[in-house]
């Protein structure tokens, strides 16, 4: 499982996204084809999500290779905080595997 953590992001403004996460079986690239690709922030694993990206909602979008996504750029507006995350994918036949995860600091913003 890869772990990483996303760069920090000031409240309230637009962020980047992420261009491209490929995703790999065994070194082969997965096909994500009728797949459903989750990702949810919450501050600690038992809380509540206060920010979920997904393929259900076009927050996380499969590419046209069939192995790898992207999060497209949107504004963030969620409390300050360090929030812990990961990246699901539930596969057409109900396989599910949790592929990347790691932590992202939200940070205050002074103008607002």
């Amino acid at each position: 499982m890869l772990t990483y953590t996303i760069p920090k992001h000031r409240r309230g403004d637009t962020w980047d996204g992420i261009s491209s996460i490929g995703i790999k079986v065994n070194n082969v690239p997965a096909n994500l084809s009728g797949s459903l690709v989750t990702m949810e922030l919450r501050e600690d694993y038992d809380t509540p999500v206060v920010l979920t990206f997904s393929t259900t909602t076009s927050t996380i979008r499969i590419q046209n290779s069939l192995s790898s996504i992207n999060i497209p750029a949107r504004i963030i507006n969620i409390p300050p905080a360090t929030y812990k995350y990961d990246l699901q994918v539930i596969y057409p036949d109900s396989t599910t595997k949790t592929y990347m995860e790691g932590t992202w600091e939200i940070y205050f913003d002074v103008t607002k």
